[in-house]
């Protein structure tokens, strides 16, 4: 194999390896969401804080992922419990 296709196997494989983390980002943001729409209470928001606690530790995930937890803090209708429950995991 020549250094040219070298190059472009090493940048296939990057690019697979960004849609895998782009879908693995997507499912895990669609089940909070599902999570969030299907279950209340405290048990279900300490799972939902598990997950992006989880999702912390993906490469290059950990600002997407707080963005998404403030979004989750200012979810409408206000859930007190959830708000409580991201603070004290630390992600707001």
């Amino acid at each position: 194999m020549g250094r040219d296709e070298s190059i472009m196997v090493h940048s296939l494989r990057i690019k697979i390896y960004q849609l895998t983390l782009d879908e693995k980002k997507t499912g895990h943001f669609l089940k909070i969401q599902k999570l969030l729409k299907s279950e209340r209470g405290r048990h279900s928001y300490q799972r939902i804080v598990e997950w992006l606690k989880l999702a912390d530790r993906i490469p290059g995930f950990k600002a997407e992922n707080r963005l998404f937890a403030r979004e989750l803090y200012q979810h409408k209708p206000n859930l007190p419990a959830l708000k409580d429950e991201l603070r004290k995991g630390g992600l707001v």
